[in-house]
């Protein structure tokens, strides 16, 4: 049966039975080499787990500020760099005396069409915004640390007005 299922899955590769008994025994490895086989797939997944584990990415415990109100002006800036390598993005920020990231923050885009011009608008919680309005903000202020060891700030949004 086994050398029915080797005729009749390589059929244009076996163009007699002899040939084909004689691939049958080559078929199957011995057990010497099976071991060299699970060695491998052994040593495949350990340099895989060497390989996502040196990444580093990192711990980046908040200090809690407490709560606080920042008037500013909101805008874009760049992530804070939590992995190695950084990973590039933008993010929504308060600017004021510091730049604060702000975080817990209802943002969604839409896109209006006039006539040939897309006009791509901001919402935050209903009302349009673009960068440089100027915002009151009052939330949870935190520290935190990224992987070169810089200090930014990030806000927990609770209420907001716009200025």
């Amino acid at each position: 049966s086994a050398e029915k299922g080797i005729k009749f899955i390589f059929p244009s590769f076996f163009p007699t039975q002899k040939f084909a008994q004689s691939a049958k025994k080559h078929y199957f490895c011995t057990e010497f080499q099976k071991f060299n086989i699970m060695k491998t797939k052994l040593f495949i997944v350990i340099l895989a787990i060497f390989a996502l584990t040196a990444c580093k990415s990192h711990k980046n415990e908040p200090e809690n500020l407490g709560e606080v109100t920042i008037k500013g002006v909101v805008g874009w800036t760049s992530n804070p760099c939590l992995t190695d390598p950084c990973i590039p993005g933008v993010e929504l920020a308060l600017f004021a005396d510091k730049t604060y990231y702000l975080r817990n923050v209802n943002i969604r885009e839409e896109v209006n069409v006039d006539g040939e011009n897309y006009i791509i608008v901001m919402l935050w919680d209903g009302h349009i915004f673009t960068s440089r309005d100027s915002v009151s903000v009052k939330g949870t202020l935190s520290r935190r640390f990224d992987i070169h060891n810089e200090e930014y700030y990030t806000l927990n949004v609770k209420e907001h007005t716009f200025l």
